[in-house]
């Protein structure tokens, strides 16, 4: 039998963070049961999803 193994879809990356933001974010995480990195990728995934619902011409001043 042969065995496949998908390859990993996630890749690690390094931020710098606002010592505020990461203290809030670990306890955002805390509250939902999730570990920071699974918290900041639905934050995150969220944000992204949103973005793309956002009219372009609003997305420009968003951005500014």
């Amino acid at each position: 039998m042969l065995t496949c193994f998908k390859q990993a879809l996630k890749e690690k990356v390094s931020l710098t963070l606002d010592m505020t933001v990461l203290e809030r974010l670990h306890t955002l995480a805390e509250d939902s049961d999730r570990s920071l990195s699974s918290y900041v990728n639905l934050v995150l995934r969220d944000h992204l999803e949103n973005q793309e619902s956002v009219e372009p011409s609003r997305r420009n001043i968003l951005h500014r």
